[in-house]
């Protein structure tokens, strides 16, 4: 962590860039899948312990969690071949990211936000080459929520999560 947003929010000047403390980030991150005959499910957990250390400018940081970084993220997809159309699969996605501090402090943070998306994928084969189809909605439940908040010089950048979202797509295997 550099000393740059310090001198910013406690007026030093002037200010000669360096480092000014760590993020120390300590966690276990797992993923499994299965796979039995239409079905295939997989999915994910982070939990992350991220704390920052050794600030001599700010010493009310140290012990924070850092900007933008969730406690936890856990990410889970179900898919299923339709049997009586080859090829069609239908797919679910379920995405959870836990809350993250917005300022270095702690004092504002964003809350945790949970999204599902949905699609439909059709593999087939056109004159020789493999065409995989995909209509999808991300954000199927249009849940608003704010995705990200990084922090930069100074500023907090926030970003919206996406709103429902129609999607078609088209990849062809040359």
């Amino acid at each position: 962590m550099t000393n740059l947003d310090a001198c910013g929010r406690l007026g030093i000047t002037p200010c000669e860039g360096a480092y000014d403390g760590s993020a120390r980030h300590r966690g276990l991150e797992a993923s499994a899948q299965w796979s039995q005959g239409p079905w295939r499910l997989a999915g994910g957990v982070t939990l992350l312990n991220a704390r920052r250390e050794g600030s001599l400018l700010e010493p009310a940081t140290n012990g924070q969690r850092p900007t933008n970084v969730p406690a936890q993220v856990v990410r889970a997809q179900a898919v299923w071949r339709v049997a009586a159309v080859p090829g069609l699969e239908l797919q679910g996605q379920l995405s959870h990211e836990g809350r993250r501090s917005v300022l270095p402090d702690g004092s504002i943070t964003l809350p945790a936000w949970t999204r599902f998306d949905a699609a439909l994928r059709y593999e087939t084969q056109f004159q020789g080459t493999r065409l995989n189809w995909t209509l999808g909605v991300e954000n199927v439940f249009d849940k608003r929520y704010w995705k990200e908040s990084p922090y930069q010089f100074g500023h907090v950048y926030l970003f919206p999560g996406t709103p429902r979202t129609l999607r078609l797509g088209l990849t062809a295997a040359l």
